[in-house]
């Protein structure tokens, strides 16, 4: 401990006791400059006598201490990272570092009283005051250096109004009882905020000179000194680079305050007017956020800054997010710190990601690179365990997982086929159509498939395991958009959705056709549609996807705690059997290059490709877990087909520790099944059976076929004999509906 904090610890309990007394008073003084303007005495000094007990405090200490940091935390209490660095805050622990005219610009500019005041200026407050009656808030400042002090230490939200304006004239009259004027001015310096400077947010005058100007605090110019007492007026009005011209204006003003106040001479003030200050700002190549950049920058922080804005913490998001890296905050998010560490190595490592960047369409001097995004979600809380939005943030810093391009056949499963089986329009026996077809004329929409083939009556189970197109935009036609639509809102993804971190995502004009095999405006994130998908791990249960677990200040109260939403959106029925079909996917359809892999271990998922193989998506799932993958260019340029299976190779690594071959879909009571002929639908006689026609297929109770296909088959030649197909053979039991009896023969059957 310095000499400086035991000097303030020893005054900690005569603070203590002499607040007990003269905080009333202190509160009568506010509350006096209030009554003057309000010319209600004793209405505003018992206001303020009230205000006072709610204040905090006072903590010399905590005045004296560097700002406190804000922590971020996994789902087991692990640290992740924090949104300050070193660079970022640098202490002062003496005047004696300090030019002196830095600190007579600040006093100049603003609080000429300050050595001589009690900690408050009761004419600006009386302004401020009358202000706030007239106008029904502060219009103009009413500060000094101390109250502000008090403001950036306690009320880092810097609310203005009355209220707060009383309680930071409380506790700066107590501070200025406890601490000198050159205590206060130590404080005020380190902790004065300069904003978002080259990504990176700047606390104290230190911090600022060092990366603004690349200069120590003793060796300033006064127009230098005028510079860095500007910008903390207003971070954002006064930023040297987006607002260069107010910047200059008010760097201006302040020299001429200090040519009045006389802390330079004409000459002096002359020559800093002409210095060039603007063109002397450094750019240092500092790095990023060293800790999950993605995850940090791109996720957590814009999510953080959001939620304390609606709980009332803090007026905008801007404000919220300019608060937060020294804002003292615990933030205890999803995240498995193991799992977020393994993806983001994956993604930095992946050969077939870094061997095929393509020349940038826009800027021919430069890469397009291959990117990828990816978003790990726990079925069974919701919570997000790990997500990355890109390779190297270096290279890339556009968040991946949270940007939203067309779905392509990916959106399948939950815009058409799982609502068409939900509502009873359809079976995962039922026949569909895959023929050349115009579902409008304008514009002109007849899909087909990339290789341009058709291949006639296919049951629903055999369009999803081959992606055909056309049987998918029947579905969707034979339910209506709206309806599709209608359960997408109940997964999360209402018309006017937005990705996790505000981009646009669904938009009215989705309610299309097209939509059925992804032909969407702006289309889904990584994180939006694997979320979507957990409701089919789910038995049909949605849980709304999050992120942060919980915040709390400081201290540990808790400042908010997720109370994420879950509702049924399909039933178990349903979710069941699109996912045996999605199981197929995986065994012998688009997503065969899993199995593979994994042949012994229960995965479902679905395929994802829009047109020219501009996007990649593998969304897959076990009853634990759920993972979506998406790849491709910001260009939109073509995946090479020598690395499109990137996408499924990625989702291989990942979960490689996550699989359990014991892990099973559950099936639930209401499901049933039946031996199906493939090329009806309906239940098959024993000729299907012989000539191989014959699959078991799962049904919702109730939904089962009723009648008995009567198609004349081919038969089937073995190397001896022709197996006649006309014999009256019952079929086992298990292979019918459970609940239906089998007939005793089978009728229907002669010889072709």
């Amino acid at each position: 401990m310095t000499k400086r904090y035991k000097h303030r610890q020893k005054r900690r309990s005569k603070v203590v006791r002499w607040q007990k007394g003269m905080r009333f008073v202190s509160s009568i003084v506010a509350g006096v400059c209030v009554s003057t303007a309000l010319f209600l005495i004793g209405a505003a000094g018992g206001y303020s006598y009230v205000a006072a007990h709610h204040l905090p405090t006072l903590d010399v200490n905590r005045l004296a201490s560097q700002p406190h940091i804000t922590e971020v935390y996994d789902r087991n209490g692990k640290w992740l990272g924090n949104f300050a660095r070193s660079e970022d805050f640098e202490s002062i622990h003496s005047l004696q570092e300090v030019s002196p005219l830095l600190v007579q610009a600040y006093v100049d500019a603003e609080d000429k009283t300050f050595f001589k005041n009690p900690g408050i200026a009761p004419l600006s407050l009386l302004r401020a005051c009358y202000q706030d009656v007239v106008w029904h808030h502060i219009v103009s400042g009413a500060s000094t250096i101390t109250q502000q002090t008090i403001k950036l230490v306690y009320f880092p939200e810097q609310q203005r109004t009355l209220e707060r304006k009383l309680e930071e004239a409380v506790l700066a009259i107590e501070a200025n009882h406890f601490l000198s004027k050159q205590e206060i001015l130590i404080d005020y310096l380190n902790h004065v905020y300069f904003g978002k400077y080259d990504g990176k947010q700047i606390y104290g005058v230190k911090a600022a000179a060092h990366i603004m100007l690349g200069k120590s605090l003793q060796n300033l110019t006064p127009a230098e000194a005028a510079f860095l007492a500007t910008i903390p007026n207003n971070p954002s009005e006064f930023h040297p680079i987006q607002h260069p011209h107010a910047t200059l204006t008010r760097c201006h003003w302040i020299l001429g305050e200090m040519y009045r106040c006389g802390t330079l001479s004409k000459a002096e003030y002359q020559q800093a007017l002409n210095e060039p200050i603007l063109k002397e700002l450094k750019h240092p190549n500092m790095p990023l956020f060293g800790n999950h950049p993605y995850l940090m920058l791109d996720d957590i922080q814009p999510l953080v800054a959001q939620l304390l804005v609606d709980h009332g913490l803090y007026a905008n998001r801007e404000s919220a997010i300019n608060a937060l890296p020294f804002s003292g905050l615990r933030i205890y998010t999803t995240v498995d710190a193991h799992l977020q560490n393994r993806l983001e190595d994956i993604l930095a490592n992946n050969p077939s990601l870094s061997n095929c960047n393509l020349p940038n369409p826009v800027h021919p001097q430069q890469y397009d690179l291959l990117e990828a995004g990816m978003t790990l979600i726990d079925n069974h809380s919701g919570g997000i365990l790990a997500m990355s939005g890109g390779r190297d943030y270096r290279d890339d810093q556009i968040d991946h997982a949270n940007l939203a391009r067309q779905p392509g056949s990916a959106i399948k499963p939950i815009l058409d086929y799982a609502p068409a089986i939900d509502c009873g329009q359809l079976t995962a026996a039922s026949i569909l159509s895959d023929r050349p077809t115009i579902f409008s004329k304008k514009p002109l929409f007849a899909p087909k498939d990339d290789d341009g083939k058709f291949r006639g009556d296919v049951s629903v189970r055999e369009a999803l395991i081959h992606s055909f197109n056309v049987p998918a935009v029947e579905t969707l036609q034979k339910i209506s958009p709206q309806l599709g639509f209608a359960y997408l809102e109940r997964l999360g993804l209402p018309i006017g959705a937005q990705t996790l971190t505000g981009g646009s995502s669904l938009v009215e004009k989705d309610v299309q056709l097209a939509s059925a095999i992804g032909g969407m405006t702006h289309g889904l994130s990584v994180t939006q549609l694997t979320d979507a998908y957990t409701a089919l791990a789910n038995q049909g249960i949605w849980r709304q996807a999050y992120l942060i677990e919980k915040i709390t200040d400081a201290n540990g109260h808790l400042l908010y705690q997720a109370k994420p939403v879950s509702r049924r959106v399909f039933r178990p029925s349903t979710a069941f059997i699109v996912t045996s079909m999605l199981e197929d996917v995986v065994k012998r359809g688009t997503g065969w290059h899993i199995h593979q892999t994994y042949p012994n271990i229960n995965i479902a998922g679905k395929t994802g490709t829009t047109d020219n193989e501009e996007n990649g998506w593998f969304i897959g799932y076990t009853p634990d877990y759920t993972l979506g993958v998406w790849t491709g260019y910001n260009h939109n340029q073509s995946i090479p087909m020598r690395v499109y299976q990137t996408k499924m190779k990625l989702w291989e690594a990942m979960m490689k520790p996550l699989l359990n071959a014991q892990a099973n879909f559950p099936v639930p009571e209401t499901v049933t099944s039946a031996l199906i002929c493939k090329d009806t639908g309906e239940l098959a006689n024993l000729q299907c059976l012989m000539t191989h026609r014959a699959v078991k297929e799962y049904f919702e109770r109730g939904s089962v076929p009723d009648k008995i296909c009567s198609r004349i088959h081919s038969p089937i030649q073995t190397e001896s004999k022709q197996i006649p197909s006309n014999l009256p053979v019952p079929l086992p039991d298990d292979l019918w509906p459970e609940a239906s009896q089998p007939p005793d023969l089978i009728p229907g059957l002669t010889q072709p």
